[in-house]
């Protein structure tokens, strides 16, 4: 590791918890941040065509995160597959003239991809921050490219917030909500327990005010020591109206490969589990194998959201898998994939 990523402690008690250009220091301990580059390809275009824009967001490298609990100041692949998901025609679709509330934004990438996109507002929210002042830095670097884009298309750029939010605190003071959306989106943010209680309370409440909300979820389910894969996947089978009981899923899997058949069983379903969304599985992303610190990233090259300079991405990270949640008996017509 070079020196000069090695944590300096800050004396001054005016700098013990801040954000500015090129670092932040968080309990004294300034921790320099690094500029990651994207570009946002055109709908159509040939892989030399000159992109739509050009995205710079500063966040702590991943492998250099420092004191514990800084996750969301690091970009993770679950955000870029999701940015590129809202940049390609069905995610447009989704968001275009659309009120948007992204839930745990950390540094904010999602923020002037969601004005790309076309979105109307769009609220960026976290319980960290850190996470915020990174996320409005962020959001103010990209204006002017965001603007520049719109406007050779005729369109103009929709409004943007940043708002802290903590789901576990949900109502109380200065953790609400005002109005109402049209999409809720949440990134790789579902790997303990709590944080998945309190996203649950939050994306009740919010499809509560608007049946048609329709949210966005892009889910890596992780290994931990407190928390394995498995219980991440039943919390999300949880929230669907058609969970499916895991051990005839586990047996329905076991028997497609003992049989070498690409078809499954017929699922059998719980009636007393059923939850309160319609989860729709869009689509798996990026490697199981992403932890060479000069190779792959997780972004496809078909992706509308292009990697300019490559983010080290230590420990072997799963796919992200992308889900869209509706709330049962809401009237809505899926866009098609």
């Amino acid at each position: 590791m070079s020196p000069y990523y090695v944590p300096e402690y800050v004396e001054s008690t005016a700098l013990q918890n801040t954000t500015m250009e090129g670092f932040v220091v968080v309990a004294g301990e300034r921790l320099a941040t690094e500029a990651f580059h994207y570009e946002v390809a055109p709908e159509v275009a040939p892989e030399n065509a000159q992109p739509l824009a050009l995205l710079t967001v500063e966040a702590l490298p991943i492998d250099r995160m420092g004191p514990p609990n800084l996750e969301g100041l690091s970009l993770w692949p679950g955000s870029q597959v999701l940015g590129s998901y809202l940049l390609s025609k069905e995610g447009r679709a989704l968001v275009k003239d659309k009120d948007v509330v992204e839930l745990g934004c950390g540094v904010g990438l999602l923020g002037p991809v969601l004005l790309l996109a076309g979105a109307r507002s769009v609220i960026l929210t976290d319980f960290n921050p850190h996470s915020l002042m990174l996320a409005k830095q962020n959001m103010e670097r990209n204006q002017s490219a965001v603007a520049d884009a719109l406007s050779r298309s005729g369109e103009k750029m929709g409004s943007f917030s940043v708002q802290h939010l903590d789901w576990c605190e949900w109502g109380s003071e200065g953790n609400t909500l005002d109005g109402t959306f049209d999409v809720a989106l949440a990134s790789d943010v579902v790997y303990k327990p709590e944080i998945r209680q309190g996203l649950e309370t939050v994306l009740l409440a919010l499809t509560d005010r608007n049946p048609s909300c329709t949210v966005m979820l892009v889910a890596p389910f992780r290994h931990s020591r407190s928390d394995a894969i498995g219980a991440q996947r039943d919390w999300l089978g949880g929230l669907s109206w058609s969970n499916p009981d895991p051990q005839t899923e586990k047996d329905s899997s076991e028997e497609q490969k003992r049989s070498g058949t690409g078809s499954r069983s017929p699922r059998r379903i719980d009636d007393s589990k059923l939850g309160p969304f319609k989860v729709e599985a869009l689509t798996e992303c990026g490697p199981w194998d992403c932890c060479d610190v000069d190779g792959y990233t997780g972004m496809e090259s078909w992706q509308h959201l292009r990697v300019c300079k490559l983010s080290p991405l230590y420990g072997c990270d799963p796919q992200p898998h992308l889900f869209r949640l509706y709330r049962q008996g809401a009237c809505i017509v899926p866009a098609k994939n």
